[in-house]
Parts: structure tokens; C-alpha cells; sequence
């Protein structure tokens, strides 16, 4: 079991139900629920596997390489990563435009630094 977490376009302020519903729909084979990957998210792939490639036998990631082939960033950790480390790879995110779905708690992490929680 991992701790996920999601990077997608933030084209639009989604709510957790309709995220859940796009990952829904690509693991019945839709492709491009978000939209296909532009070269901003794939630089922020590249910077990601970068930042965990530098710590290879410390890395946090329960899978890798992180992948932005279907047009948002999956990323899966190991329940024991420090919040600190997912906080940085939220505010990464966020700094180059995207937002961050938390699907342990539905919380989604806006550039803007607004957070939207599930009622």
C-alpha cells in the first residue's frame, strides 16, 4: 500500500469527485483525462525523477520512474515519507502551475495556495 498523490493541469477548479472520476475512467482505458501532456509537465517529470534520482537507496517513491504519459503525474509513496517531502513536490507543482490531489483525504492543492477539502 503507498501514499498517492496526483499532478494535474490546473485548466479548472475540480472537486475531488470529478478527479476520481477521470482516474476512474483511464483505468477502463479512456486516455487523456486531463488532457494530453505538454512540455510543462514533462519538465516537471524531469525534475521530479531528478530530485529522487539524486537519492536512489533514500528514495520515498513506492514506484519509478514517475511518468506524465497520460497527462497528469501519478506518484505513489511509501507510507513512512515525511510530510516535508510531499510538501515540497505539492509547492514544486504548484510553482509551475499545476495542482496536487491528495486522495487519502480528497484535498486538492491549488497554485494560488488555496486547499479545497471534500464536505
Amino acid at each position: 500500500m503507498s501514499y498517492d498523490l496526483y499532478i494535474l493541469p490546473a485548466t479548472k477548479r475540480w472537486t475531488a469527485d470529478q478527479i476520481q472520476g477521470r482516474l476512474d475512467a483511464m483505468e477502463n482505458g479512456e486516455s487523456w483525462v486531463f488532457g494530453e501532456p505538454t512540455s510543462a509537465l514533462e519538465s516537471l517529470t524531469d525534475e521530479l525523477n531528478s530530485l529522487f534520482d539524486a537519492n536512489v537507496d533514500e528514495s520515498p517513491l513506492a514506484s519509478a520512474p514517475i511518468d506524465s504519459v497520460d497527462g497528469f503525474i501519478a506518484m505513489n509513496f511509501v507510507w513512512s515519507t515525511s510530510a516535508a517531502v510531499i510538501a515540497e513536490v505539492v509547492r514544486m507543482a504548484n510553482s509551475q502551475g499545476f495542482c496536487c490531489f491528495d486522495p487519502q483525504d480528497s484535498s486538492i492543492y491549488y497554485p494560488d495556495g488555496s486547499v479545497q477539502k471534500k464536505n
